[in-house]
């Protein structure tokens, strides 16, 4: 997994510690997204659980324009409302449920108790590429 920029410097780092974590990755593309109504911060090779995606089958990729940012160490695109000629490339990986929630009712003194599941349908996604005209 390829760590994001933003997240790999902390303020409490040294200028020593930041040249560092700048050399490991010069060049590393970061983007947020809208897909299905949620936001994603993505980076090249991130794995990405979102809502069931109907339209498309395993193995297909698709391309998203809603990008309402995208940035590297060295220069920031944010859009109004989406950065203009910004897409960033999905694979789906897989469509399987997520990890089942219990859900439990109860009122004191009333012998009312009530346990439910939930499961929801999610789709894995791959994050295959970020092109952004600088």
């Amino acid at each position: 997994m390829v760590r994001h920029p933003i997240d790999m410097i902390t303020p409490y780092m040294s200028a020593e510690e930041k040249e560092d974590v700048a050399a490991v990755s010069p060049d590393a593309k970061f983007a947020i997204i809208g897909l299905s109504g949620t936001q994603f911060k993505v980076a090249l090779d991130d794995l990405v659980v979102a809502d069931l995606i109907h339209d498309y089958d395993i193995g297909e990729s698709f391309d998203i324009s809603d990008v309402l940012l995208v940035g590297t160490q060295n220069y920031t695109a944010v859009g109004r409302p989406r950065v203009v000629g910004a897409t960033v490339t999905l694979e789906v990986e897989e469509h399987t449920k997520d990890k089942k929630v219990i859900i439990f009712k109860k009122k004191r003194r009333k012998t009312y108790e009530r346990k439910t599941g939930f499961r929801r349908c999610v789709t894995l996604l791959r994050v295959t590429a970020i092109n952004h005209d600088e």
